[in-house]
């Protein structure tokens, strides 16, 4: 006879049988979820399942415990962590166009199936899983002509996208500034206004510069306001490349990426050149004095 009982226990699975016996973590990117969504809108979401190391396929079975109208599976009942790989995407919608104003509670499961294989006739099998709680608002949207603060509405910040960097480097009291310029644009219907707007300059994937601004400025649908961040280094850049990333909410955002390969300096272009006039000067004086003791 086998047994089976199911335990929600994040970050920890475990089969048991008679003859063999594993461990190994496993993880989700959200254990709780708070969105605010619009009456009639339609939110894209997804989570990463993880698991501590590469093995064969690891099956869930997915469900929402609860029918709260808002979540659509598109039709699916299971996710599998391949063989050999860590991560597996699930991706499903938020779908507020059927339900009224209001909060909503409900939870996605991903139990583990546990292999066949790994059962005996009398063995006990503890599946473990993951569950993911949201807990959603269904709000009004603002009138379109209210100029709307992004803190105040969260989910709108999905109408804002970022425009194509650019990046300039520049010399200054011997170090080196760098100067990047986008343009934030407007999709929505309101007008815009303390629109968060994350910045990173990387070299060689290393984190130089980092910080969160704000766009002061009202941006009206449709419409795009040009930001600029300047980041300065004492002395000369060293060699590498750099990136600069800027990024407005956490998705279905553009990020875009620009590459810049630091130019060298005059002066070290200055250093070069002496020392390659010294060193001719040097090896002709030498052939001189060779030719005269001839």
């Amino acid at each position: 006879m086998k047994i089976r009982a199911i335990v929600f226990v994040a970050l920890v699975v475990m089969s048991i049988a008679p003859r063999h016996a594993s461990a190994q973590a496993i993880g989700i990117s959200s254990s709780t979820y708070r969105p605010v969504i619009y009456r009639g809108d339609v939110l894209h979401e997804e989570f990463v399942l993880s698991r501590s190391e590469p093995g064969g396929d690891l099956l869930f079975h997915v469900q929402e415990e609860e029918e709260s109208g808002l979540i659509d599976l598109h039709g699916q009942d299971g996710l599998t962590i391949l063989n050999g790989e860590n991560t597996a995407v699930f991706s499903y919608d938020i779908n507020a166009s059927a339900v009224a104003i209001g909060e909503y509670d409900t939870t996605i499961t991903f139990v583990v199936v546990p292999q066949e294989e790994e059962l005996g006739d009398t063995a006990v099998a503890i599946r473990f899983g993951l569950k993911v709680e949201l807990h959603i608002s269904v709000v009004e949207r603002p009138d379109p002509s209210v100029t709307i603060s992004l803190p105040d509405y969260p989910t709108i910040i999905d109408e804002v996208y970022v425009g194509a960097p650019t990046m300039k480097q520049t010399s200054e009291n011997g170090g080196t500034r760098l100067t990047m310029t986008w343009d934030v644009e407007n999709r929505g219907m309101n007008p815009l206004t303390e629109i968060p707007t994350g910045v990173v300059v990387t070299q060689d994937g290393m984190t130089q510069y980092q910080e969160m601004l704000t766009v002061h400025d009202v941006v009206p649908p449709g419409g795009a306001s040009t930001q600029t961040a300047e980041f300065v280094m004492s002395g000369v850049a060293p060699s590498g490349t750099y990136t600069a990333t800027v990024k407005v909410g956490t998705h279905q955002n553009q990020e875009n990426i620009l590459v810049l390969q630091p130019r060298i300096k005059n002066s070290l272009l200055v250093i070069a050149l002496s020392i390659t006039t010294v060193v001719a000067i040097t090896f002709f004086y030498r052939q001189k004095r060779a030719t005269v003791r001839r």
